[in-house]
């Protein structure tokens, strides 16, 4: 049976290679970010049939709750999740507003927490759930 991976983050960098290496060994790729039409940009390139694009935004509940039943009704379930997203505007990490540290907290902290219990019910006994942040 072909094993599914949602991938947050998907739609570039450390996440996209991800989604194009899982495709190429077989499995069943879900990517979500928060461009559309990144995701289907990385859909269409990757290897074989079945893969998916949703747009989420990880800080929004409501958008974390679509994903869910997104992913239930076209996955049913997922056998890995990575959390890879990330938000950088290139400031300094000293003299950086706090408004862009909360923002950067709620999206790469908060939002992949958020996301990995909303998802945890589709994930069977063996599953994974794997992180990768920088903040």
């Amino acid at each position: 049976m072909r094993k599914n991976i949602v991938i947050l983050g998907g739609s570039s960098g450390i996440g996209k290679a991800i989604a194009i290496r899982f495709a190429n060994e077989g499995f069943r790729v879900l990517v979500a970010a928060i461009e559309k039409d990144k995701t289907d940009e990385v859909i269409n390139s990757l290897h074989g049939k079945g893969h998916l694009g949703f747009k989420v935004n990880v800080s929004n509940g409501e958008e974390i709750e679509d994903l869910f039943r997104f992913t239930k009704n076209e996955l049913i379930k997922v056998d890995v999740l990575i959390n890879s997203v990330g938000i950088s505007k290139g400031c300094p990490a000293i003299g950086s507003s706090f408004d862009y540290w909360n923002r950067s907290l709620d999206v790469m902290l908060y939002g992949t927490v958020n996301v990995a219990r909303a998802l945890v019910p589709l994930i069977p006994s063996g599953g994974r759930i794997i992180n990768i942040t920088s903040i």
